[in-house]
């Protein structure tokens, strides 16, 4: 009796175990995250989404689409199972499953494997879509929404060199206000992904993005926008 009690007990505890592992986030399509009264109006619409932070790259993926909650499994996906993909790509991937219906709500999540490729990710969260009337290839238009950011922490790492974290990765615009003594020349590096504690990787693998600004600045207070 004692070991079926403790099994019992167990097995709820591996369930949580596993739920709380990091999976995919930020799921979009077409570039658009947030798709309530928007309508996909592409035969192919492109899918994207943000690899694990425990993750070092991505080697494969797997989504799933189906027209109910209920369907999307595996065994059940009724629309399309992508099966197990290598790849590294996390960035505008095609679909390429059955025809898309008119005005039909569909549903959809994906997993990725890392370096080791007997362990994926738990599924990410399920993520909705609904199209239009699809006439082949057209772009979908989306409402665009425009605010401004703070900082959560600013770091001087060495004089002159400072680290700045938003708290999350996003398509937008750096805004910086500058107040130089000279003429000069400042270099900005943009990244998803830290190398050490304050220090954006700045050679990483996979989709994750990097990028490196040489900014001329002026003499005296300007505002500066980098994007």
């Amino acid at each position: 009796m004692r070991k079926y009690l403790f099994l019992f007990l167990i097995l709820p505890f591996l369930s949580e175990c596993i739920s709380n592992k990091p999976k995919p986030s930020g799921l979009m399509i077409e570039f658009i995250r947030e798709t309530d009264h928007i309508y996909i109006l592409d035969a192919r619409p492109e899918f994207t989404w943000i690899v694990p932070g425990n993750f070092e790259n991505q080697t494969a993926y797997q989504v799933l689409v189906a027209t109910s909650i209920s369907n999307l499994d595996e065994k059940t996906a009724d629309v399309w199972n992508s099966g197990k993909v290598t790849d590294n790509k996390s960035v505008e991937f095609e679909y390429k499953g059955s025809e898309l219906a008119d005005t039909t709500t569909y549903y959809w999540k994906v997993r990725v494997w890392g370096d080791d490729e007997h362990r994926p990710s738990p599924y990410s969260a399920i993520h909705s879509f609904q199209t239009g009337i699809i006439k082949g290839y057209r772009t979908t238009a989306d409402k665009i929404q425009s605010i401004r950011i703070k900082p959560e922490k600013m770091i001087e790492t060495k004089p002159d060199h400072y680290f700045i974290d938003f708290g999350k990765d996003a398509f937008g615009q750096l805004v910086l206000e500058l107040n130089s003594n000279i003429n000069d020349t400042i270099l900005v590096h943009l990244g998803e992904k830290l190398s050490a504690p304050g220090k954006i990787d700045v050679d990483p693998e996979g989709s994750i993005r990097y990028q490196k600004i040489v900014l001329p600045v002026r003499k005296g207070v300007e505002i500066y926008i980098v994007q």
